[in-house]
């Protein structure tokens, strides 16, 4: 499912409150990413960590910024720091 096209958003817009740590990134609830099964659990509860409720590192996930310059979802195997997942 796309994410709204259109240009690149602030901080603001990126980010809302959340009850981890305070931030979490606006997209994590539809990124594909996690909906994969063959992404184990500590993996994933890693991941998300340290890039999607990180107000420090969020803003470095690699599949974030493809879909800012892009406009369209990052590969389902691309992972948040920019490697991409052996099929």
């Amino acid at each position: 499912m796309p994410i709204e096209t259109g240009t690149q958003r602030s901080d603001e817009e990126l980010t809302k409150p959340d009850a981890v740590d305070g931030w979490t990134c606006k997209y994590f609830s539809i990124c594909e990413f996690f909906s994969q099964p063959d992404v184990p659990g500590t993996t994933e509860a890693a991941l998300k960590h340290i890039y999607c409720f990180s107000k420090e590192r969020w803003t470095e996930c690699h599949r974030l910024l493809h879909y800012q310059e892009t406009g369209e979802n990052p590969p389902k195997n691309l992972l948040p720091s920019g490697r991409m997942m052996p099929k």
